[in-house]
């Protein structure tokens, strides 16, 4: 789980990292740089459950404060969390420092069409009459076609057409998943199931071109109704629309994902929960990656599971429907992958046919180290078998050599308002956490695969160490079936001097032309969405521009409370934002402060006029660019 909430705090993505663990600079190589090798992992066979259809409801508004705004189970489990690395990981090159380059120009933007603000704090935690908990940060889902935008933030869905006009508002996700309320504020007798509903997470939302299909995926945490206990269940909700219209008619499949993982299915290491769900797409199968992590025994990572399911089948919104699960995936190195990204394509025409159909895969290593200098390729080949026997697909890897990227540090804010920390807990303007250098996003476009992640850097002859982007264009290969590796084509950093740019992402349209967002925070900026266009011939990206420049400092509850102990708040922002394609447009949605208030502002009206709520003021912002 991805947020921290008022309800509680759902477990940290980074947090689990580290205890897995216990002008811009651009490299162009044309040759293979392989430092190791996957492992033959387990395969299995996988069915997905049948639940029935669902249709999204736009919900009512209210602020209802009756009950719980942190829940017990997420508290709990945040706290028992040591953010330690653990020992050198095999394969890490010990000499490695922190990377510097040179820094890029803050511009006007360009290429700028749809840009509206999308869902906010106030927005998810007044949905349905109230009955909501308060979360952090904002986990986002965005996906476009069909003259629709779908973003699904936390446990609420907004569907916009593309001039930014809602044709729903803040439809629940207990609502559309449960038919229930996440919490209920209202006077009891509780609503069926009880008190709590189920606890909801991690949403993702993909738009196929290809089927014309729209999914959404979510973790769900099965909880005691009375009391909001964790139960020791989970699942991976998968909603697909039954027509290319995402505010008709979705079915509802449903994985068990408690026994999925390395020892899962033993009473000493499992039940185990699936974090960090991502998905992609190829021809033939709609792919869910996952993190899985021991229950109860919170800290035992359980390795990456990579589920696939024929795609055709879901999108006729089929019955039952068979696949496969790839898990235990270990480098020859000794080490675990972690955070698998799955890769998206533009248009049909693009996808990797040979060897029965490949889809592919990226991820960072850096589980040990500061510094690492590898990135993995994965690929699931014989993808077609996905629909008449998926264990006849083959999944296979290979670690590459790249340039240095390191974990990113903490962010400080531009000074501002803080009505929250001055008046609640009396505690000074926080920074933001930029989680870790894992891979945030992938896509195969042209050939070619794309992914970005966020790393500790220096810019120029500044000292000072900063978080910027990091990206990377592989050119990835096939052979003998399950041999996958492939040439870096392109690398390179994106940094702004003296500030931050933090949880990228990256999109690329049919044509190649390429995107990176990230938020840009620092001395000089308010936590602002921006984003630099990348050339499609070099690989280059350009001068970083502000797409929604942020009014003032994040001021929510995570910047202050104390989860770890007395002076030691976890600041969350993230914990990814979200790039997609439609067409020769490239849209995302990125984190941001849209709000600022005084503090006597907030102590007349501590929604500050319905902007914010007491607990959290984040804001997100969705835009089109047409490079």
């Amino acid at each position: 789980m991805c947020q921290t909430q008022e309800k509680g705090i759902p477990l940290s993505n980074n947090l689990r990292t580290r205890i897995l663990l216990g002008a811009v600079a651009v490299v162009a190589v044309s040759f293979p740089l392989q430092a190791a090798k996957l492992t033959t992992p387990t395969k299995t066979a996988r069915s997905l459950t049948n639940r029935g259809t669902s249709q999204f409801v736009s919900s009512v508004s209210g602020m209802n404060t009756n009950g719980p705004e942190f829940a017990e189970m997420d508290i709990k489990n945040f706290a028992d969390q040591t953010p330690a690395k653990s020992p050198q990981s095999p394969g890490v090159d010990p000499t490695l420092t922190i990377p510097i380059v040179a820094g890029k120009q803050v511009s006007a933007p360009v290429g700028l069409a749809a840009n509206f603000p999308g869902l906010n704090h106030f927005v998810e935690r007044t949905s349905d009459g109230g009955n909501q908990f308060s979360l952090e940060p904002p986990d986002m889902g965005l996906a476009v076609g069909n003259g629709f935008v779908l973003q699904a933030v936390n446990l609420v869905m907004n569907i916009y057409d593309v001039h930014g006009t809602p044709l729903i508002t803040a439809a629940s996700l207990n609502e559309f998943f449960y038919h229930e309320h996440a919490v209920w504020r209202g006077a009891p007798p509780a609503p069926p199931p009880g008190h709590f509903g189920h606890s909801i997470s991690d949403p993702t939302v993909y738009f196929d071109h290809d089927t014309q299909r729209w999914f959404l995926t979510v973790i769900t945490f099965d909880v005691n109704p009375a009391t909001g206990a964790e139960l020791g269940t989970d699942h991976i909700d998968i909603a697909v629309s039954s027509t290319p219209n995402p505010t008709g008619l979705w079915k509802l499949y449903q994985i068990d994902a408690s026994q999925d993982g390395f020892l899962c299915s033993l009473a000493d290491f499992g039940p185990c929960f699936g974090d960090f769900p991502h998905v992609g797409a190829d021809a033939n199968g709609f792919y869910v990656t996952t993190n899985s992590f021991g229950f109860f025994n919170f800290g035992g990572y359980r390795g990456v599971n990579i589920y696939g399911f024929p795609k055709s089948a879901l999108a006729a919104n089929a019955s039952s429907i068979s696949g496969v699960l790839y898990s235990a995936l270990v480098y020859d190195t000794g080490e675990p992958a972690f955070a698998v990204m799955p890769a998206t394509t533009p248009i049909a025409g693009q996808y990797d046919t040979d060897n029965g159909g490949t889809e592919f895969f990226m991820t960072a290593l850096d589980l040990g180290a500061i510094y690492d200098n590898r990135v993995a390729i994965i690929g699931m080949t014989n993808t077609s078998a996905l629909n008449f026997d998926p264990l006849q697909t083959q999944l296979g890897g290979s670690i590459l050599l790249t340039q240095t990227y390191g974990d990113p540090l903490k962010a400080a804010q531009k000074v501002g308002n803080i009505p929250l920390g001055d008046l609640v807990y009396g505690r000074p303007e926080g920074v933001l956490d930029a989680s870790d250098s894992r891979v945030t996003q992938c896509v195969y476009a042209n050939g070619k695969l794309f992914g970005s992640n966020t790393s500790r850097l220096q810019v120029g002859s500044d000292p000072t160490p900063l978080s910027g982007a990091a990206f990377y264009i592989f050119k990835p290969r096939v052979t003998g079936g399950s041999d996958v590796g492939g040439a870096l084509w392109r690398q390179g950093y994106v940094a702004v001097a003296s500030n931050n740019l933090i949880y990228s992402s990256i999109g690329v349209t049919q044509s190649g032309k390429g995107v990176m967002t990230f938020t840009l925070v620092g001395p000089d900026h308010y936590p602002s969405s921006a984003y630099a266009l990348v050339d499609k011939v070099t690989g280059i990206p350009g001068d970083v521009r502000v797409a929604a420049e942020g009014v003032g400092p994040q001021d929510g509850f995570t910047e202050y409370a104390d989860f770890f102990g007395p002076g030691l708040p976890r600041p969350r922002w993230g914990d990814y934002s979200a790039a997609t394609f439609d067409g020769d447009s490239i849209w995302w949605a990125a984190e941001y402060i849209g709000q600022t208030c005084t503090d006597a502002q907030f102590a007349a009206d501590t929604t500050c006029g319905g902007t914010r709520t007491l607990n959290a003021n984040w804001g997100t912002f969705i835009s089109e660019v047409r490079p």
